[in-house]
């Protein structure tokens, strides 16, 4: 795609919209709280829900809102129980064809007392069959294993949908139109980004050992007169060598000319032919460079949910 001034001044205006948000925190992020509860709550069952109606639960029913909303009391923000509602309440509407009980009009009944008194479960809980006839508490630990499988999902997702705008292209994804999010997608695939070109960077660095390797034998031969025998035509052997000298000397001696192991590089091991060491050397790096790349940065975790 060709890159006229006005797309760089744009994307320049991205890259410093997604500072700014940086700087002032990004507003998804509280829906994060809510979300967890919810996350864990969908992996119970009470006495009065209703079967098939997922949305129906998870927003009306009494025994699950009243958990909601008291573990929103105990885990979250003013802020994150009203984007979570907001959040929630959409998923409602448009799936269930219902309102998410607010939080107001169950924060009556969530005294610090009522609270207490609610039976409070464990990642290991879920492996339980049991119809629970009261609301639960997801314990601190329950709570923290969801909001970080939570945020693990959201840096996925967010990952496909820019892999999504990249092959859509600029002119047909919406995404176009809230620089916001597009600018929250760049921060989130930095890193990716980095290992991408890392790779890139590791062959480039291969090419720029040759050069460095074909500039040093230049120098070399330029301090001598290049005299060359008439009848072989071959450059006359150099009998005096500098620091690089030596270096170039050590290099193909022991890196370049040698055969990866014992001498079998021009000499056949078993019908297989040998790399030399050079090789070998390259080849072992770019493998595990690959192997390093594609093991971090991934949040692997038990348990998760």
């Amino acid at each position: 795609m060709l890159l006229t001034p006005s797309l760089c001044l744009f994307k320049l205006f991205l890259i410093l919209l997604s500072i700014i948000r940086t700087s002032v925190g990004d507003g998804s992020k509280d829906t994060i709280c809510v979300a967890s509860i919810q996350e864990v709550l969908e992996k119970f069952v009470f006495v009065d829900t209703v079967p098939g109606a997922s949305y129906i639960n998870y927003c009306t029913t009494n025994l699950s809102v009243t958990s909601l909303w008291a573990a929103a009391k105990l885990y979250c923000t003013d802020a994150e129980i009203a984007a979570g509602y907001e959040l929630w309440n959409g998923y409602c509407i448009e799936y269930g064809e219902v309102i998410l009980t607010p939080y107001e009009d169950v924060l009556p009944v969530l005294s610090d007392a009522f609270i207490a008194t609610l039976p409070v479960v464990e990642f290991k809980d879920i492996a339980i069959a049991n119809v629970w006839n009261t609301s639960i508490l997801p314990s601190n630990t329950f709570f923290n294993i969801s909001s970080r499988t939570i945020v693990s999902q959201t840096r996925k997702e967010k990952l496909l949908q820019l892999t999504k705008f990249r092959r859509l292209g600029t002119r047909h994804s919406p995404l176009i139109h809230d620089t916001g999010r597009y600018a929250s997608l760049l921060i989130t695939t930095s890193c990716l980004t980095f290992y991408s070109w890392a790779v890139y960077g590791f062959w480039g660095g291969i090419v720029l050992i040759g050069i460095l390797n074909r500039i040093i034998t230049l120098v070399l031969t330029s301090r001598h007169n290049n005299r060359r025998d008439i009848e072989q035509h071959q450059p006359i052997a150099i009998t005096t060598e500098g620091p690089l000298g030596a270096i170039r000397r050590w290099t193909q001696t022991y890196l370049i000319i040698p055969a990866a192991f014992g001498s079998h590089h021009q000499r056949l091991l078993y019908a297989c032919t040998i790399p030399t060491r050079a090789e070998t050397i390259v080849v072992a790096a770019f493998w595990i460079l690959s192997l390093i790349l594609c093991c971090v940065t991934y949040d692997v975790f038990y348990p998760n949910l």
